[in-house]
């Protein structure tokens, strides 16, 4: 096996539903990236215009870099035990007169960046032995590095109207990776583009419960999950009163989504929210996704869904 089939096939063994090889150069949706923050697409989300220039050039994550391996890595929901949330086991979430609030499902897990970490450490192992005198650096999510360009240029799939790359059976369900290296690896061929398989298709457009999606893509300051999740302090009622039942993250775009599996939403009760300390939240949620909105941001959300559920509950008594 060639060193590319190594490395791939190591990857796959690691749990990656698919996984591909690129050339460390300047990505092909560069500019629909600059387009997006110029356009202030990115909400207050400056971390990633204070980075700018660093993602045209892979050299600013890892030196000498001259090549890509792009994993995509299934969502999992099963490594974090039930009692980590206060969970509702009804699908409606109505049980014990709680209050529900909904849960992302990309969130009810460990968090992603630490188990794939975890993948990636094991890959550069393989990498090392490959080559012993090259180097290469595993990252998620956090380094300026375009990952769903990256995963569309490797050939592991396409992107949707969701702006998200949909991934063969796995649709939109999956995290992406990227080991970067200073070898000159043969890259697998590209295939797709955007919208390759969408068609005629608008469901997670028309499904956006703020307007955020468009065919242009996806605007954050509309976002519900950039507003539950990234966003610090007060929200604003226009987007607060389309909070729906959600507590952190919103699934709907991919919910819709014809190429994705159904999955059984997860709830929390509200008011075990409101009632929490900052130790029962750690304990709670410190090794999950939840811990990005802090105690106070998902406090502010299971606000938010009380509130909605009380105005709800008084329309009812009137009728």
């Amino acid at each position: 096996m060639s060193a590319e089939e190594v490395l791939l096939s190591r990857a796959k063994e690691l749990g990656a539903v698919s996984a591909g090889i690129i050339e460390a150069r300047r990505p092909n949706g560069l500019d629909r990236f600059y387009r997006w923050l110029d356009d202030g697409c990115n909400a207050d989300m400056t971390y990633l215009s204070a980075r700018r220039e660093a993602y045209a050039d892979a050299n600013a994550v890892l030196p000498g870099v001259r090549s890509m391996v792009v994993l995509a890595m299934p969502q999992e929901t099963e490594s974090l035990a039930k009692s980590a949330f206060p969970c509702l086991e009804s699908e409606t979430g109505e049980t014990s007169g709680a209050v529900r609030g909904r849960i992302a499902f990309y969130a009810v897990s460990e968090d992603y960046h630490s188990r794939i970490r975890r993948t990636l450490k094991q890959l550069a192992q393989t990498h090392r032995e490959l080559f012993p005198n090259g180097k290469c650096r595993g990252v998620v999510d956090t380094a300026p590095i375009l990952e769903k360009d990256a995963a569309l240029t490797a050939g592991l799939g396409y992107i949707g109207k969701n702006t998200l790359l949909q991934c063969g059976d796995w649709g939109s369900r999956v995290n992406l990776a990227v080991l970067l290296s200073t070898e000159a690896l043969h890259p697998t061929p590209g295939q797709g583009g955007r919208f390759a398989s969408c068609e005629d298709c608008r469901k997670c457009i028309d499904a956006c419960p703020t307007g955020a999606l468009s065919e242009s893509g996806l605007d954050a300051r509309r976002c519900l999950s950039y507003w539950l999740i990234e966003h610090r302090g007060p929200i604003p009622d226009e987007i607060a009163s389309r909070v729906g039942n959600r507590v952190f993250g919103c699934d709907v775009c991919q919910d819709v989504c014809p190429h994705n599996r159904p999955v059984k939403p997860v709830y929390i009760d509200v008011n075990a929210v409101l009632r929490m300390t900052e130790d029962e939240f750690q304990t709670r949620f410190g090794s999950t996704p939840v811990s990005r909105c802090g105690l106070d941001g998902l406090k502010r959300n299971a606000e938010i869904v009380l509130q909605r559920n009380q105005t709800l509950q008084n329309s009812e008594n009137k009728k």
